[in-house]
């Protein structure tokens, strides 16, 4: 039994109380100032042990802060069964639970005088009688309590209570304390991790900018693709790819892995993650199932390359091995910004060679200029030899305006399929026929080609028309082109003669109805001299009322008696050479020219009667849709 008086428990309250403020000023953590407090609380009040009961996040369970001369597993036990659910209605009468709802000390002279047999046993099992639960208050609300055992039963006078809630009331004190420190503690380092957040975020904007820099020196200095990706493989110490929209290699830095990369890229579960991810101008890291032994694609980090909102192609770099920092992904982001950038810098700068070569061709055909000297000082600058042979190729759409209506199209469909067919002219053109002059516009597609060596060129120049064609269709079913081929041209003033001769004959063609044909001044011969184009139904009756006899020819030899006609005027009238092209006997030659002078009324051997069949075949051959080159009266 306490024997102390009052003056003295007071007194040594006191001594405690100057204890647990000192504890509080230094830097104790919270837990050993709370076994102090406990401590005090046990000696003064004379409790066989004593402890701190304070509420978890969330208010609903209590937990044990601090202790002193506990049961070495009651501790344990107030964790797992004392340490009950607030709300829990099981244990509405345990003076826990009372103490921490009515706010007010609550005293259990002697527990196993209670009705709650589970308190009895457990009072028994760690042996003590009597408690005291007296709550932690501040502010007007409950933040905790502080339960005091004895192993006899007690009866309290009102000062030991006095100064067991005193001492209650400086662990309150003490609680919010440690809330405050380790409130403080936390905004401490969470100041700390922002604060090395925003140095790792300056860093990186500073490299990022770096990097940036780098990069823009590259294109500004024209470096080209290379050098960028080079540029970029050295700042982030990874291989770089750089590939254009149809997944085909521009160029690398490492070509082991562009050779790794470029079957990957192009399987269709690839593809479909770059159409699907890959949309806006942000970098994304890809895997996925690739052609291949290995299968499995490396992770890659894929940044799209593109101008407005046309996708020109894409930047791969690889993870290797370690994930991709935000610094590597802006790097790869930047560096596909200034891809754009050197892309749209070869546009301008091929657009504008481009207008300022068409430009010169216009000014060339149409004699715009003051001086051959200065003409030719222009050709130097592109390149050009204007006493080197060209041709001249006028090219066109057949009937657009009547496609246009059979396809419904729009003005500015039709506008911009016009263009696209255009520019797949120019395109194939420019494969075939590398140093050609071109210009595209409102008359089509106008092309001086340099055949210079090329004794074939005629035939090799309707074979790209052909090739034309058939890229055509593609795009545009159905509609066909025409071309017209003008003389060789050897020297600046001949240019304009070759373009009115490619004119010439196109216009001739549409004249005729003839569409998707090809046709050269060299074809027209002596015709070329008589056409008038505006009303050529005089030149068509004429042709055939003069060879009418022999196309109308009956028997089976009537189509022999054209060819051999034919064969006779290509081979200049020279009976033996035309036995020999047609492999028949000279005798059987002269047969069927006599038979043709017959049926026609015409002497082969009189100069005006040759003149005018060589017309009429040539018209003939024409209207026909034969060959398109003829060779006839060279």
């Amino acid at each position: 039994m306490d024997t102390r008086s009052d003056p003295e428990l007071r007194a040594e309250l006191a001594v405690a109380l100057d204890e647990i403020l000192s504890s509080l000023a230094s830097d104790l953590p919270a837990g050993e100032a709370m076994d102090l407090i406990v401590r005090h609380v046990a000696r003064l009040a004379g409790f066989d042990f004593c402890g701190v009961l304070l509420p978890e996040a969330g208010g609903e369970r209590v937990r044990l802060a601090g202790s002193y001369a506990f049961p070495s597993d009651y501790a344990d036990r107030l964790a797992n069964i004392f340490s009950m659910p607030v709300t829990d209605d099981t244990h509405s009468d345990a003076p826990t639970r009372q103490a921490f709802e009515q706010g007010r000390t609550i005293v259990v002279p002697d527990v196993q005088a209670e009705q709650s047999e589970q308190f009895k046993a457990l009072a028994r099992q760690y042996g003590y009688r009597s408690m005291v639960s007296v709550p932690l208050q501040l502010r007007g609300g409950v933040i905790g309590v502080v339960n005091g055992y004895s192993a006899g039963v007690r009866r309290y006078s009102d000062e030991q209570l006095r100064i067991i809630e005193r001492l209650a009331g400086s662990a309150a004190v003490a609680v919010s304390l440690a809330a405050l420190v380790d409130d403080q503690h936390g905004t401490i380092s969470q100041l700390r991790e922002l604060n090395q957040q925003l140095e790792r975020q300056r860093w990186v904007l500073e490299r990022a900018q770096e990097i940036h820099g780098r990069l823009t020196e590259a294109v500004i200095e024209g470096s080209g693709f290379e050098r960028v990706a080079q540029t970029l493989s050295e700042l982030i110490e990874r291989p770089v790819a750089v590939w254009d929209g149809r997944i085909h290699l521009i160029c690398a830095s490492d070509d082991a892995f562009a050779a790794q990369l470029g079957p990957a890229l192009r399987s269709p579960d690839v593809r479909r993650q770059l159409l699907e991810r890959v949309s806006s101008e942000r970098a994304v890291v890809l895997a996925g199932q690739g052609p291949g032994t290995a299968g499995q694609v490396p992770r890659t980090i894929v940044s799209p390359i593109k101008v407005g909102g046309e996708q020109l192609g894409y930047v791969t770099v690889p993870e290797a091995g370690r994930e991709a920092s935000d610094l590597e992904l802006r790097a790869v982001e930047q560096a596909a910004t200034v891809f754009a950038l050197e892309i749209v810098k070869g546009r301008v700068a091929r657009d504008t060679e481009e207008r300022l070569r068409s430009d010169f061709l216009l000014d060339l055909l149409e004699s715009r200029y003051e001086s051959t000297e200065r003409l030719e000082e222009r050709a130097r600058h592109h390149g050009l030899d204007l006493h080197e042979e060209h041709r001249v190729l006028v090219l066109d759409l057949d009937d657009w305006d009547g496609y246009q209506r059979r396809r419904g199209l729009t003005v500015s469909r039709a506008t911009m399929l016009r263009g696209r067919v255009l520019r797949v002219g120019r395109e194939v053109l420019m494969r075939a026929w590398p140093r050609s002059l071109v210009h595209v516009g409102v008359e089509g597609l106008i092309a001086a080609c340099p055949t210079s060596g090329r004794s074939d060129a005629p035939a090799g120049l309707a074979a790209t028309v052909g090739e034309i064609q058939r890229q055509v269709a593609r795009t545009a079913p159905q509609l066909t082109l025409s071309a017209g081929l003008g003389s060789a041209a050897s020297a600046p003033a001949e240019f304009a003669s070759s373009y009115a001769g490619a004119g010439q004959c196109l216009r001739l063609l549409r004249a005729l109805s003839r569409p998707g044909r090809v046709l050269s001044v060299d074809d027209l011969g002596v015709v070329r001299l008589l056409l008038d184009t505006r009303e050529p139904e005089e030149l068509i009756s004429f042709a055939r009322h003069l060879l009418g006899p022999v196309l109308e020819y009956g028997s089976h030899a009537g189509p022999e008696l054209r060819r051999t006609l034919d064969c006779y005027l290509e081979q200049g009238g020279d009976v033996k050479a035309t036995a020999r092209q047609m492999l028949v006997h000279a005798n059987t030659v002269k047969y069927r020219l006599q038979r043709v002078e017959e049926l026609c009324g015409i002497k082969l051997r009189n100069p005006n009667d040759l003149v005018q069949v060589t017309v009429a075949s040539i018209v003939v051959r024409l209207l026909e849709g034969g060959e398109d080159v003829l060779a006839l009266a060279r």
